[in-house]
Parts: structure tokens; C-alpha cells; sequence
């Protein structure tokens, strides 16, 4: 360490570029037209993503300000994986394929592994075949075990693909195709209760009054979305096709099916009034569309909302118009699809790539294809969509309403082009100059992560300018941001809650520190997911519980130490209702109720903030319920997820990637970002790694000023600077900006205090590297006191005086050191 080293020079040297970062540019509107200039910010714009500093955050792993980052997704990245969330799925093998198209990917995930080791998996669908009518149907399937951390070679499947898929309340996953394939039957697959991809038996899904009838809503038909259940236990799917009463336009029709026993044949009804009477004039089809005859109503998504009630999402078409200018419609239904709201335009706020970061006007609406709607554990609900850019948003109103999301992926020329032909009269005039075709497909991972997939240069009518003479040459070759092969990509995305100081149970519970008591411990080999640890493993799906059987249920979690509760999220039985009662205590003899639940049909997560309270038990009481499920009894109780908070910050309900919220908004932070770490009780930690030899990695916090603080974190070195002699770890406790108490950690691991103009040795125990310390600095009156590990303090000198402190500073060994590495977890300042 060294003189060098002052935290007051980081500050001052970093508040310029921090600004630079997110200073406000030019906003381009994504309007289809192909610009260069818009497509060229692709490129020029590394600071896409404005830190998030409070509040709700959704987050596309990118860095601010940030030249180094975490490490690619894939170490050797095959092709462009921009900003660390990317990762290629699949590539097409032809180099430079023109006759062939990989697009349109459809995932589906399901909860695999055991309530103690949760996995996820993930079967993914995309095309792979000529874009031209009577094509030969390519399809490619592939699992990820991983929850798409890896993926294997995708296999070749010839006709019947069942791409679209709902996992039912049972635990089966039911898959249905996109068109017929033989009358007006669809292929359709069906797996046992596990949900493994491997149970997957064929079946046939049919469709007896979609069509057939003069009645029917439809003169052809094709799967418009992805089916979903409803709380009667009954599945809605979407269809969409010429509409009946005019069929020069297209709409959606609702179907609706009360699933079959076992591995049997599927069979939808057109959804109407009254499902025991034949479709009539009087009994008519719910659609949307008919209103519009020069729209195109193709694709949907559907979602039942945490409050029970149904949105649709519906791509409108319009003819002759730019893609760009296809403004989605919504609307919404109480009474479980048969009646619905008047269509509104889908309005939000998109950012990224228009001017660093600054969000994209969209008070016209926001343009798309096949919207994908998602429902995360913690309550928020998630939109994904694209064309001619790829983006995904969210929604903090728990209804599906005030969208604000990122853009996440750009394919586009940087050469101005002019298509010499459009693929039909009045279709997209700007379809060839798409580099993406905007088919998305979302895939949850974990109470706030989700993936998003989708492709690069869906060639033909919907991608890449081409001049290949097999179809259609164009007269002039662009290149292309990314370039022109068929390709699958996934980003990883993070949708966070408000709240900062969740507490990582699963971690702890690994980690030894959590144990789990009570009788909700059932489990079942047709349901592996089922157990205790089932509770917080981070899922919504129905099984990933905690179950009970024969009565009421009881968990109990020992904390392994005393925390200061401020806020409980519960999910109950899904779909179902259920009540529930959560009590602390800080000595397992006196109990304390801090909330509850009282017939509730919770579909996600609902929080509570509560007073905060000292405790190291929390018990969550569940009276029993009837109706169960085959294999529990009469009687019997769920308790589906529970999320703790507390004022100990382990980072866990921070973006990753991304820089933790909470941290001080006025100062700057630089080299520091979310990383995922699973050692020592913890699946995320604050990472700081300096990259530079001309600046200083670090972040500061802020906290209501107060004469006494006690800063308690725990620090884990992995690596110190090289090209110096000096490193280490900086850490103070501020008042304002200025450093109070400077505290450090040599690259030999000894702590020193900064003093007089120099640090000096404090003695005492070292910090190791690879290996987790707990440190403890409190300010006194005559200065402070430093613990490791909880042993003897030892005393601080005071730097700077002050009355009072007011926040607190982490950060790399100085400006020239090039390499020091430390993760920061669990930190409070109380």
C-alpha cells in the first residue's frame, strides 16, 4: 500500500465519467426505416444500461462505464456476444446461409433436480428449413439441463413438432403444435407428472368446431401462442386464422380444453358462453380482431394475472405498414376469457442504443410480434417482444400495465438499402432489412431471472438483405452489425423488486447456517421438487413447495443468528386459497405475529414490509385446506415460497451484472458489479475488480448521518495488482465524502489504518486469501475499533474528524495498481 492511495483523489477523478455515462444523446426512434444512424448506435454505445439505483430495476448484464466487465457468458464466444448477458444457442452450420432459416425459437422451462438441488431445464424449438411454401419442415429441438448455462448439439425433428407448451397444475407439460398435421387434428406430447422432456408422450390435439363449422370463428387455423391454465384448472390457447365473417383479415380465437387423464388425446372447444351447446349466432366465439378489418390480429400472449383476472397481448398488423409502426393491442378479462375490455394500444417506455441509454420515446405504442408474457416469482410480470428490434420490459403495477424495459439484441445493415420487392402486395415494405425476426421466447430461472430468446438473420422475407440468385436477389449487399448466418441467441435478464437485503436461504441453507424444522417435508418421486427446501428454491411452480399432508403445516426456519427482519413475501398454494400466519422470535419461546394471509389465491410472491424486528426464527403456520391433489390426502397445506429481508445487504435483490442499488447515486462507481457466487452461504456478492492503472475501482453507500456506526461486511481477496507493488483493499466510513475512519487490507493480508499521512499497522489477525473474513468497524467518540472475525478489537485512529458519519466506501488498493479483486457480501452499517 501506498500514498498513493487515497480514496478522496478516486472520488474527484471519477465524477466526470460517470457523468459522460449517462449524459443524455440524441433519441432515434425505432421506426423500421432501416437508418444507418440507428443502427450505428449499436456499435458506438457501450454505456446501454443507467445503473439502477433504487426502486424496480430490470436489467440486461450490462456494465456503466465499465471497459472490462465480468467475463463473456461463453469464454471463447463464438460470434458477438455483446455485453456479457449474450450467449449463442445454436449456429446455423452452413457458413453464410442463404437457403435456410433458424429462427423463431420457442423455449419452455420446467423445475427438474430435488428441492435441495433445484435445476432447471429448458427444451427449445426452432426452425430450420426454407422459407417457401411446401418447404420440407426442418425442426430442431435441444434441452438444456442447466437452466441454459450449456447446450448440446440440437437434434433434427421431421414433421409434428409440439413447440407450444403449458406445465399444468399436475406437474405435466402439455405441448401442442403450430398448424395441423393431419385434418384438423395438431400433434400435440404430453409428459408424465414429472415434467421431464424424456416422459414426453405423443398425443393428438383436436380442434372439433375451430373451423369445421359454419358457425366457426375461423376458416383455417394456427397456434397464435402459448396455452396457459386457469385457476378452474381448464387451458386457454389461443388460435389464430382468416376470420370467418370477413377473410381478408385474420384473428384470434380462444379455445379452451379441460385436460386429459394420463397420456390421452387432447380436445379444445371454441371458448363461448355456453361450452354444452353447439357454436351458434347466439353462442358465438370469443375472438379479437373482428373489429379490425384492416389489421391482422396473428399472434397472442396470454397471461392470468396475480389477481386472477386474464390479459391478452395480440400483434396487430397492419396492411401495408412498416413493422416498426405495429402497435400492439391489450385487453383484459374478469370473467375467465368469455367477455373482454375494449382493445388499448400497448404503451411503455423502451431504452438502450438510443442515445446511451436514454429511453426511447413510445408514446404512439410499442411495436411488436408475438408478444411472450411471463409471471416471475417475486410478482412482476414480464412482456418480451420485437421487430425490427428485439426488447424486453416489465410491468411494476402487478397488472400487466406501465411497461418500461431494454432493448437486447440489434442485427441491422450499415449500408442504406432499398428492397427491390416486397414478399406479398401490401405486406411489410421494410421485412427484408430486418437482421432479427422478432420472434421471441422467455424462459424463467429463479425468483428474478429470466432468459430471453431469439435468432439473428431469419433469412427470406423476414431477415437479412441477401443477394443470393436462389430467391428473390436483392441488388445490392449490406453488411451487417452482427453479420448474416441464422443463428439463436439468449440474454440473461434480471427483474428485481424494490427492496435491497433479501436473504439467500437456499445459500444459507447449503451453507449449513439455515435449518429447516417443521412437517412440511412430503415428498413424492412423480413430484421431486415437493419438500421443505421446495420454499425458497425460488420458483412459483405449483409442486416446488413445501407440502403437508393430513392436516395443518408448519416451517420452521433457524437463521443461525440474530437479523433484523423488515419484510416477509409469501406465496401460498398456488392458484388455490389458502391462509397463512408468519410469527419471529429472537429466542425459539416467544413468538411474535409480523403478517398474514387469510384465504388467499396468491399466483406469485406478495410482500409485506413489516416492523422491523431482532430475530433468528421465523415460523410460518398453514391451517389445512381440502381438494388436495392425488397422493395427499383430504387434507392438506402448501407453503409455495417464502423471501425474508433484512438490513443485512447480501446483494441478492440486486440486478446481475449490474451495480447493486442502494449504493450513493452522487458519487461514483466504478469496476464493481453483481457477480453470482455460491460459496460461503451466498448466490450473489458484490465483485470489485480493478481493470486500470489510471483509476481506482470502488463504490459508496450512503446512510442517515449519525455520531456512532457500526460497519460489518464480510470480504473474500481473490486477487491482488501485479504490475506493482502495491494493492490491496480500501475501505472507509464517511461523512459525506470525506474519509473519517480509512481502513485497508495489504496484499499480505494485514490491516493498516490511514493516519497522519500514512497507513499504519493495526495487528492483529490477517485477512486470507480465497477464504471469507467477517469485519467489523465501529466509530466512537475517540475514533474506532476494527474486529475480524468477531475477535478482540483493535483500535482505529480517526483520519478526518467529524460529528457525524453518513455512509461508508469500498474500494481497489489505488489508481496504478492494475488487478486487485475482492468480493464484498453481507454488509450492514447500523
Amino acid at each position: 500500500m501506498t500514498r498513493r492511495v487515497l480514496v478522496p483523489a478516486f472520488l474527484a477523478a471519477s465524477i466526470q465519467l460517470l457523468a459522460l455515462a449517462a449524459a443524455p444523446g440524441a433519441a432515434y426512434a425505432s421506426d423500421g426505416d432501416s437508418s444507418v444512424a440507428r443502427c450505428s448506435l449499436q456499435v458506438a454505445d457501450a454505456a446501454k444500461q443507467i445503473r439502477p439505483v433504487s426502486g424496480y430495476a430490470l436489467d440486461t448484464a450490462n456494465l456503466v462505464g465499465d471497459p472490462a466487465g465480468p467475463s463473456p457468458a461463453s469464454a471463447v464466444p463464438t460470434h458477438k456476444d455483446f455485453n456479457n448477458g449474450m450467449r449463442t444457442v445454436w449456429d446455423a452450420p452452413q457458413t453464410g446461409d442463404t437457403t435456410y432459416l433458424g429462427a423463431g425459437p420457442q423455449m419452455t422451462a420446467v423445475d427438474q433436480g430435488s428441492a435441495a438441488a433445484p435445476t432447471t431445464a429448458i427444451t427449445g424449438y426452432w426452425t430450420h428449413n426454407g422459407d417457401v411454401s411446401g418447404a420440407t419442415e426442418q425442426t430442431l429441438r435441444a434441452v438444456s439441463a442447466d437452466g441454459g448455462s450449456s447446450w448440446p448439439t440440437p437434434t433434427t425433428v421431421s414433421g409434428g413438432t409440439a413447440p407450444f407448451s403449458v406445465q399444468l397444475r399436475d406437474g405435466r407439460v402439455f405441448s401442442v403444435g403450430f398448424k395441423a398435421t393431419s385434418g384438423y387434428d395438431y400433434s400435440g406430447t404430453i409428459t408424465d407428472t414429472t415434467g421431464a422432456a424424456a416422459t414426453a408422450t405423443p398425443i393428438a390435439v383436436k380442434f372439433p368446431d375451430t373451423v369445421q363449422t359454419a358457425s366457426s370463428p375461423l376458416t383455417y387455423s394456427r397456434t397464435a401462442g402459448l396455452p396457459i391454465q386457469r385457476s378452474d384448472g381448464s387451458v386457454l390457447l389461443p388460435m389464430y386464422g382468416s376470420d370467418r365473417a370477413n377473410t381478408a383479415h385474420s384473428i384470434v380465437a380462444l379455445t379452451v380444453a379441460t385436460p386429459a387423464a394420463g397420456q390421452t388425446d387432447w380436445t379444445f372447444q371454441a371458448l363461448r358462453p355456453d361450452l354444452l351447446s353447439p357454436l351458434s349466432a347466439t353462442n358465438k366465439a370469443v375472438t379479437f380482431g373482428s373489429a379490425y378489418p384492416n389489421s391482422n390480429f396473428s399472434e397472442a400472449g396470454l397471461l392470468e394475472r396475480p389477481n386472477g383476472s386474464l390479459i391478452a397481448v395480440m400483434r396487430n398488423l397492419v396492411v401495408g405498414q412498416s413493422s416498426g409502426s405495429d402497435f400492439m393491442k391489450w385487453s383484459t378479462s374478469t370473467d375467465n376469457g368469455l367477455s373482454w375490455s375494449a382493445y388499448a394500444t400497448m404503451t411503455g417506455t423502451i431504452g438502450g442504443w438510443n442515445g446511451n441509454g436514454v429511453a426511447q420515446p413510445t408514446a404512439s405504442g410499442l411495436p411488436g410480434i408475438n408478444p411472450q408474457l411471463e409471471l416471475m416469482t417475486n410478482g412482476l410480470i414480464v412482456l418480451s417482444s420485437g421487430k425490427p428490434d428485439n426488447w424486453i420490459a416489465f410491468s411494476t403495477t402487478g397488472n400487466a400495465t406501465g411497461w418500461t424495459g431494454q432493448y437486447t439484441y440489434r442485427n441491422c445493415p450499415t449500408t442504406s438499402v432499398t428492397p427491390s420487392r416486397s414478399y406479398y402486395t401490401g405486406n411489410d415494405p421494410d421485412q427484408w432489412r430486418y437482421g432479427s425476426s422478432g420472434n421471441t421466447s422467455l424462459a424463467r430461472t429463479g425468483s428474478n431471472r429470466i432468459l430471453q430468446f431469439g435468432d439473428n438473420c431469419h433469412n427470406y422475407h423476414w431477415g437479412c438483405v441477401r443477394t443470393d440468385t436462389s430467391f428473390h436477389a436483392q441488388p445490392a449487399q449490406s453488411p451487417y452489425t452482427v453479420d448474416l448466418t441464422s443463428r439463436i441467441w439468449q440474454r440473461q435478464v434480471s427483474v428485481v423488486t424494490p427492496n435491497t437485503g433479501k436473504l439467500d436461504l437456499a445459500g444459507l441453507k447449503a451453507a449449513g447456517q439455515l435449518q429447516v424444522t417443521g412437517n412440511m417435508t412430503w415428498g413424492s418421486a412423480a413430484h421431486p421438487r415437493a419438500g421443505a427446501a421446495g420454499a425458497f428454491d425460488g420458483s412459483r411452480a405449483y409442486w416446488s413447495s413445501a407440502i403437508a399432508t393430513g392436516g395443518p403445516g408448519t416451517l420452521q426456519l433457524d437463521l443461525g443468528k440474530p437479523y433484523t427482519l423488515n419484510r416477509v413475501g409469501l406465496s401460498l398454494r398456488p392458484q388455490l386459497p389458502e391462509s397463512a400466519t408468519v410469527e419471529v422470535s429472537a429466542d425459539n419461546a416467544t413468538w411474535t405475529t409480523v403478517t398474514s394471509l387469510s384465504n388467499a389465491v396468491t399466483r406469485a410472491l406478495t410482500y409485506a414490509d413489516i416492523t422491523p424486528v431482532a430475530a433468528r426464527y421465523v415460523r410460518v403456520t398453514v391451517p389445512a385446506t381440502s381438494g388436495c391433489d392425488a397422493g395427499l390426502g383430504t387434507s392438506c397445506a402448501f407453503l409455495n415460497e417464502i423471501e425474508l429481508y433484512s438490513t443485512v445487504d447480501g446483494f441478492e435483490n440486486d440486478p446481475w451484472g449490474n451495480l447493486p442499488r442502494g449504493a450513493d447515486a452522487s458519487r461514483p462507481a466504478l469496476m464493481n458489479w453483481i457477480t453470482t457466487d455460491t460459496s460461503g452461504g451466498s448466490h450473489q456478492a458484490l465483485r470489485i475488480a480493478d481493470s486500470s492503472a489510471d483509476a481506482i475501482a470502488g463504490i459508496s453507500f450512503a446512510a442517515p448521518a449519525a455520531a456512532a456506526r457500526t460497519l460489518t461486511f464480510r470480504v473474500k481477496p481473490l486477487q491482488w495488482a501485479t504490475n506493482v507493488p502495491e494493492g490491496g483493499f480500501l475501505f472507509t466510513v464517511d461523512s459525506g465524502t470525506t474519509p473519517v475512519l480509512s481502513l485497508a487490507v495489504f496484499k499480505d493480508g494485514t490491516l493498516h489504518a490511514y493516519t497522519a499521512g500514512d497507513y499504519v499497522a493495526l495487528g492483529g489477525p490477517s485477512v486470507p486469501m480465497n477464504a471469507w473474513s467477517t469485519i467489523t468497524v465501529t466509530r466512537t467518540a475517540s475514533g474506532g475499533t476494527l474486529q475480524i472475525n468477531g475477535g478482540t478489537p483493535v483500535a482505529v485512529p480517526v483520519r478526518n474528524s467529524a460529528t457525524t458519519v453518513s455512509g461508508y466506501t469500498f474500494a481497489s488498493g489505488g489508481t496504478e495498481p492494475n488487478g486487485d479483486q475482492v468480493l464484498i457480501d453481507d454488509v450492514s452499517f447500523s
